[in-house]
């Protein structure tokens, strides 16, 4: 992620803050742990005995040239160890970055809705990006994904919610981007739906959902949920002395078309319509936004300029999973909602993290898209134009296709639910942001 942190302490050289395999599993209370599998632990630790004994054995044979080259060097051995030493940082295992060969993923979901979705590295030592595709009731009960073309697996699962039936919900769709490590992203990967789920099942009753379309329910499930799953993580960091954090952009579509957007950090979501327009459905919280920056410091942190607007000259974001070195000061998980009713002339529903909006910018997503026949094609051609224009980053791009689900009209069963006040915010083209935190509303 290109929200790093300024500090270099007990952090390891390509910005990972400790070797991911020495975490096989920790405990945060109420039976939640961290997702590092034995399998992947066991394969890091491979890796790192070979990168170990490959340094040694190059350290050991630089030291012998030198030694019998002490007398006369000849002009060829300069060369000869740069080259050894090229040759050896290519190989798989070997010292320097991991690589993770890029993501291309195309599905069709069981509520009809398809998909596409690009992750690349890019020029990042590592890949801390994450996306997560969820299915409500899916009608089958089992996969979300039915024609997966490249094995979504872990990203793309079903979940049974009787509360999530009752507000209509079809399906969750987020990308995070992790920063000082790949654990905060990972553990949010894994446990925040869960969370959220768990709230709503709390939350919700019949009555409150015949009322409204349910958004004052759904608004603090979702708050509940990020921050829950943000204190959790927090208090297995602790153990470790662990300081990941993550960004978190999140959509939830429900059968009425009402879409609801949460968003952590500096990731974005916009919509494309079919006219070749794009608007943002989110803000990004960075620290020199004005609420953003009254927040940190009534909360006793400072906002400095250090290559870009830090908070405490650290981090590049004010609101992030983990993090937890910076709590005190202001950053937090606290979601910032955006509510929106699709319509007919939306075409597609585009989430990113900042490797694309760094040097990608609405109107110029919405002019790719408009050329693309599929959300797949649409999420390669903005990776490619993300990576011509400079971009450094880790860069995923989810997009989901609304041109089926705008064309079924009828929108069955949920349609008659929306009261005045769901009615207020559902005038087409309008974005209503509700912070969780009070700020208000951001134009």
């Amino acid at each position: 992620s290109r929200v790093d942190r300024r500090t270099s302490r007990g952090r390891r050289a390509g910005g990972e803050s400790r070797p991911p395999w020495s975490i096989p599993e920790i405990h945060a209370g109420e039976g939640s742990r961290f997702a590092v599998c034995a399998g992947h632990s066991r394969a890091r630790v491979v890796m790192e005995v070979a990168r170990l004994v490959r340094t040694g054995l190059l350290v050991g044979l630089v030291g012998a040239i030198i030694h019998l080259t002490s007398s006369v060097v000849s002009p060829i051995v300069p060369f000869f160890v740069i080259g050894l030493l090229y040759f050896l940082m290519q190989i798989p295992g070997g010292p320097g970055p991991e690589r993770t060969p890029p993501l291309f993923d195309e599905q069709t979901l069981g509520s009809g809705l398809g998909f596409g979705v690009a992750a690349v590295q890019g020029g990042r030592p590592y890949m801390e990006d994450m996306y997560q595709v969820v299915t409500f009731n899916a009608e089958d009960g089992t996969s979300a994904g039915s024609t997966s073309k490249n094995g979504a697996g872990l990203n793309n699962t079903a979940v049974s919610s009787p509360a999530a039936d009752t507000l209509g919900l079809l399906n969750f769709f987020a990308v995070y981007d992790g920063h000082g490590g790949k654990l905060a992203a990972q553990y949010v990967h894994k446990h925040l739906v869960p969370r959220i789920v768990s709230a709503l099942e709390q939350n919700v009753s019949v009555e409150a959902a015949a009322l409204d379309d349910g958004s004052s329910v759904l608004g603090k499930s979702l708050r509940e949920g990020f921050l829950q799953a943000d204190e959790a993580f927090i208090r297995g960091a602790a153990k470790l002395g662990l300081s990941d954090g993550s960004t978190a952009i999140a959509a939830l579509l429900q059968r009425n078309g009402v879409l609801t957007v949460a968003n952590v950090g500096d990731s974005r979501c916009a919509l494309v319509r079919k006219d070749g327009s794009c608007v943002a459905l989110s803000s990004d919280h960075k620290p020199n936004r004005p609420d953003e920056k009254a927040r940190v410091c009534a909360a006793g942190g400072w906002v400095v300029h250090q290559g870009c607007w830090r908070v405490a000259g650290d981090l590049a974001v004010s609101r992030a999973f983990g993090d937890r070195h910076l709590k005190r000061y202001g950053v937090c998980a606290d979601p910032e909602l955006t509510r929106f009713t699709l319509g007919p002339g939306d075409s597609y529903l585009l989430l990113a993290t900042d490797g694309l909006w760094d040097v990608v910018k609405e109107p110029a997503c919405g002019q790719v898209l408009s050329k693309c026949s599929s959300a797949l094609e649409g999420a390669k051609a903005l990776c490619t134009l993300a990576l011509r224009r400079g971009s450094g980053d880790n860069i995923s791009v989810l997009i989901i296709d609304l041109n089926k689900f705008a064309a079924s009209a009828s929108l069955s069963g949920c349609g008659q639910r929306e009261s005045a006040p769901a009615a207020a915010v559902a005038a087409h083209g309008a974005v209503t942001k509700r912070s969780a935190t009070g700020n208000g509303t951001h134009g």
